[in-house]
């Protein structure tokens, strides 16, 4: 089907380009190049790889079409949320590179963080996680270890990949 499609669109013109990689890293990139005017993805991570315009919520509807989009800079101005900070944010609640997240961490957690350090300060905020596991900020990530309990890294339901196991659950089960 994709073939198919790519074909249709390049009969009517328009430039088609497989991504090398994952298409939101690709797109995102295209975006903060300047290459194409945003991405459209349901996927929040864009944002984390740089795309300076998302469009997400898409509602083909012929009777009440909608979009939104979304910008990096109204997220940093309105909202505070730095790409850094949507990193650290990702890393910590959960993503496609860490899914169950930090244990005992949520957003209340990660919004007392980022109120504690103040206005964003560019790739400072990451390597000061990356301090961590260092030890070097044990105060400051002991703090945000709340009473959040342990999800499953696979599926993310409450539990562990061990407790599922012991439940006789396959992941494709709990879903």
């Amino acid at each position: 089907m994709l073939r198919d499609c790519q074909r249709l669109l390049t009969s009517l013109g328009v430039l088609c380009v497989t991504a090398p990689g994952e298409a939101e890293a690709f797109c995102s990139a295209l975006n903060r190049a300047g290459l194409c005017d945003a991405v459209v993805s349901d996927d929040s991570d864009c944002f984390c790889y740089g795309a300076k315009t998302v469009l997400r919520n898409f509602s083909t509807d012929p009777k009440n079409f909608s979009v939104s989009r979304y910008t990096s800079s109204r997220l940093q101005t309105e909202v505070g949320l730095s790409r850094q900070r949507m990193v650290v944010m990702a890393l910590l609640l959960g993503c496609d590179y860490n899914l169950g997240g930090v244990a005992g961490v949520g957003r209340e957690a990660v919004t007392r963080l980022f109120s504690v350090w103040g206005q964003p300060q560019g790739q400072l905020e990451l390597e000061r996680v990356l301090a961590w596991a260092e030890g070097s900020l044990e105060r400051e990530a002991g703090a945000l270890v709340t009473s959040k309990p342990v999800h499953c890294g696979v599926c993310g339901h409450e539990g562990s990949v061990a407790s599922h196991r012991r439940a006789g659950q396959r992941y494709y089960d709990i879903y």
